[in-house]
Parts: structure tokens; C-alpha cells; sequence
């Protein structure tokens, strides 16, 4: 069986805040440009796929790291490859 996650965030006041999701319970504020995602229903195992994209009118790098059944963190820096806030999205596709 296929499981998923989706994850569309955007940032009040230096704070991550999901727009929408669907099979995600809540983000972890780790810092400037970390994000933790926490899974509603975690996948069987670590091997699943992330993909991350970042926008706020200008170019940005991101990157998911720290994969686990039940969470994800991920990153986004600026053009400058400072550390950013920006909005983003992210989707986990593997098995459940």
C-alpha cells in the first residue's frame, strides 16, 4: 500500500504554519530555515521520497534530511545561501 504526505507552509512572524496538508499532524519550529514535518501515519520504513520547493519571489535552495517512519526535516536558504524563512511545500510519497 502507497501512504503520502503533503505539506504547504507558509511563515507568520518567524513561525512555520501549514496552509494545507494532508497526512501530516504538525510542523517543529527547529530554527531559521529548519522545519521538521511530523507524519500522521508513518511510513513502514526510512525509504520513502521527499521533495521539497521553496517560494517567496525569489530563488531558493532546499533540501529534506533527517528521513525517518515518522518525520522529515527540511531546509531552505536564500540566493545569498543564507539561511531563510520562506513559504514552501513539500510531498513524501513511499510505502505504507
Amino acid at each position: 500500500i502507497s501512504r503520502m504526505t503533503f505539506t504547504r507552509l507558509v511563515y507568520s512572524g518567524g513561525t512555520p504554519a501549514i496552509v494545507d496538508s494532508f497526512n501530516v499532524d504538525n510542523l517543529g519550529d527547529d530554527g531559521v530555515s529548519h522545519i521538521q514535518i511530523n507524519i500522521g501515519t508513518d511510513f513502514a520504513n526510512a525509504g520513502y521520497a521527499v521533495t521539497v520547493a521553496a517560494y517567496a519571489g525569489t530563488t531558493h535552495t532546499t533540501t529534506a534530511s533527517n528521513v525517518g517512519q515518522g518525520s522529515y526535516d527540511i531546509y531552505m536558504w536564500n540566493a545569498s545561501s543564507s539561511a531563510t524563512d520562506a513559504y514552501g511545500s513539500s510531498l513524501a510519497v513511499g510505502d505504507q
